[in-house]
């Protein structure tokens, strides 16, 4: 797992702590779930109100969400792909990739994208997040 976690990298992975890195997973996984069924803001607001206040932390956030979305962008290609990052939760990513279609994952890298770009810039962090769960959660489709 510390090899797909790090691409491959050993200075990566020898420093990366692994139950650190699997508590930071579960935050951004209990965010996506809000973000795939039943999308109520309220239930996404705790999670983002965490994630915005995090400075040190929250580049480390944004390679696993990264990670995540690819993993579930390649389940959606091909349910048996084995190029996933997260093999230890495989079913998990599997199901949640049921409740997202590619546009809306396509929108959440985007936006995800635009904070990396734009925190850089002095981007409003907690405003940027809720356009990133809105975009992912499918609340801002474009109809057309």
């Amino acid at each position: 797992m510390l090899s797909r976690i790090s691409q491959g990298s050993i200075g990566r992975a020898l420093s990366l702590d692994l139950k650190e890195y699997k508590k930071g997973r579960q935050e951004l996984l209990d965010l996506l779930e809000v973000c795939s069924q039943n999308f109520l803001y309220t239930r996404a607001l705790k999670s983002l109100t965490a994630l915005a206040r995090e400075k040190e932390a929250f580049g480390m956030k944004a390679e696993i969400l990264y990670s995540l979305l690819r993993d579930l962008f390649l389940l959606k290609v091909d349910a048996a792909c084995e190029l996933i990052t997260h093999w230890d939760i495989r079913g998990k990513l599997l199901s949640l990739c049921a409740n997202f279609s590619f546009r809306q994952i396509v929108d959440g890298t985007n936006a995800l994208d635009h904070i990396e770009t734009g925190i850089k810039r002095n981007l409003s962090k907690p405003l940027a997040l809720d356009h990133f769960v809105l975009s992912f959660s499918g609340q801002l489709a474009k109809e057309d």
